[in-house]
């Protein structure tokens, strides 16, 4: 009796180890197979790239999307501007570093980074330059830049072959930036609207 509990307690001890796993971590090859499909709010005007000045590139973040595997929205109140549970994991500028034309409208970047198999991730475009390069951080409501638009990729699931090949190739949709930015001025709206239907119950109740 004395043994089988034993034997079960080993068990899950090993269960727990094998849960709580992280890979080392992978390559993540990051690209566009169809030249020129990374696009303005347009659809038509291809995101601005240059080979040798990330600062003047429009730019793209690599995003983790957490554990629920879900593409959360921009939140402008955060440094980085991912929301939820995502986590931005490399930033690349279109163009940059490509080594052969055109650049607009294209990006080939590597971003090394753990994950484990079933992992999620994307990438999200801006139409405008990093206005904080080379701190590599998104627009936010306080510094939104010149960037008007923003757009997501579809989700890649890692697979345990990404580990065996030592990369993940991530070849990325067609996309265009055709998610608006609110303007500081909205949001400061907005956030007075709910400041004073709040001031409205609380008047109410009295």
């Amino acid at each position: 009796m004395k043994l089988h509990y034993v034997t079960k307690f080993t068990c899950l001890l090993l269960g727990l180890s094998f849960a709580s796993v992280t890979y080392s971590a992978i390559d993540i090859s990051w690209n566009n197979n169809t030249q020129g499909n990374l696009t303005d709010s347009d659809g038509s005007t291809l995101l601005f790239g240059t080979s040798s000045d990330g600062s003047t590139a429009d730019f793209a973040q690599l995003i983790f999307a957490g554990a629920n595997g879900i593409i959360d929205a921009l939140d402008l109140s955060s440094s980085d501007g991912v929301s939820g549970d995502d986590v931005v994991i490399g930033v690349a500028h279109i163009g940059f570093n490509m080594g052969f034309s055109p650049t607009a409208g294209n990006i080939n970047a590597v971003t090394s980074y753990s994950l484990n198999v079933d992992d999620v991730i994307y990438a999200r475009f801006f139409n405008a330059p990093s206005p904080n390069y080379p701190s590599e951080l998104v627009p936010t409501a306080i510094n939104v830049g010149t960037a008007t638009h923003y757009g997501n990729s579809s989700s890649y699931t890692i697979t345990q072959g990404n580990f065996d090949s030592s990369i993940a190739t991530y070849v990325i949709d067609a996309t265009s930036t055709n998610i608006a930015i609110p303007e500081p001025t909205t949001i400061a709206i907005l956030l007075m609207g709910i400041a004073g239907i709040f001031g409205f119950r609380k008047h109410l109740r009295k």
